[in-house]
């Protein structure tokens, strides 16, 4: 099962060079793993980095999917892959079984400034990239 954190980044951050995804990438898993006693100096750096996601379009967005239950802000999806996706304004994070998610284009639909994280397994990407390069699968 994997753990997805997506997050959308402010458009002067959003650079295509692998070194601007790994420093995006990192920034994110030091706030990621940062000391709950510099929470102050990790929100002041995650808000120059990030934006709020619209969850109450999302959510509306994604009620349109078949299969879907909605309880609060988790979203539960039930096809050929097993999801989970809580919806917040500062990220969302998936849980799921699938390496490219079906989630994957609702939520881009919504938010073409998503960066993707799973820190488990030292894996990030843009959204919108992994849209366009695997758009037969999702579809």
């Amino acid at each position: 099962m994997r753990k997805f954190y997506m997050f959308s980044i402010q458009k002067k951050y959003q650079g295509e060079t692998l070194k601007d995804l790994k420093s995006i990438y990192s920034i994110l898993e030091n706030l990621f793993y940062l000391n709950t006693n510099k929470i102050n100096y990790g929100v002041s750096i995650y808000n120059q980095l990030c934006k709020r996601i619209n969850s109450e379009i999302l959510l509306k967005t994604l009620k349109k999917i078949p299969n879907y239950k909605i309880k609060g802000n988790r979203v539960i999806l039930n096809e050929l892959e097993k999801s989970l996706l809580e919806v917040n304004n500062c990220c969302l994070i998936l849980y799921t079984n699938a390496n490219i998610s079906s989630f994957f284009k609702y939520i881009n639909a919504v938010e073409n400034s998503i960066f993707v994280c799973d820190f488990e397994n030292n894996d990030f990407f843009w959204l919108k990239k992994i849209i366009r390069t695997n758009l037969k699968i999702i579809v």
